[in-house]
């Protein structure tokens, strides 16, 4: 992220970008696990007589595009269809719609001799937002103690499923290079920030 852009997103509801939307967003999740389907939740306020629920928009099966990134530069986060939605009335906040669409082919664990260089590195105190890590014995014998957890931080689309990314600023129990095993986006309030869970390789997919 360069400094003093802001984060931004873009809906769309076909494949091909044709189409954004344009209603007022309260959230907008995205999760991307080791075989799991990519999966999407998208939270609208609605006003009176529901105009987003009861537009095509949003039509069981219709094609959803998702893209975060900063100024007008966007990368696509998730592409699927939606599955279900639902209406929420609440006398306190209001109407929301809520929107969950799942994406295509899982990814996929294939198999890792050693571990690749980081695509990005995370630092206490500069872009990590919250840390949930914890160190365990390895089973390898000889090898470092295993580092598993989370990490949250400012927006960004680098780190994927198996890749790696850098702890560092923790010390020297802490800081390491660690697998992503799955990866969390939210936009909410304006803020972008994304969660890796980190830790131990999954089976590989057969």
């Amino acid at each position: 992220m360069a400094d003093g852009q802001v984060p931004s997103f873009k809906v769309d509801t076909a494949f091909d970008g044709a189409k954004t939307v344009l209603y007022q967003f309260e959230a907008i999740e995205v999760w991307t696990t080791f075989h799991k389907a990519p999966r999407a939740r998208i939270t609208i306020l609605e006003s009176d007589g529901f105009p987003a629920a009861n537009s095509g928009d949003f039509a069981i099966t219709a094609p959803i595009t998702i893209s975060f990134g900063y100024g007008g530069d966007l990368n696509m986060v998730f592409t699927g269809i939606v599955a279900f939605k639902r209406i929420e009335i609440d006398p306190a906040q209001g109407s929301r719609l809520v929107v969950q669409a799942y994406g295509g082919e899982a990814p996929r664990f294939g198999g890792l001799k050693s571990l690749p260089a980081p695509v990005l590195t995370l630092e206490a105190g500069n872009n990590i937002v919250a840390l949930a890590d914890e160190t365990a014995k390895n089973d390898v014998l000889g090898a470092k103690p295993l580092t598993a957890g989370t990490v949250t931080y400012v927006g960004s689309t680098v780190a994927e499923a198996g890749n790696t990314i850098s702890l560092s600023g923790l010390g020297m129990l802490f800081d390491a290079t660690v697998l992503v095993l799955g990866v969390h986006h939210v936009f909410r309030d304006g803020r972008w920030l994304t969660t890796a869970t980190f830790g131990a390789p999954p089976e590989p997919a057969s």
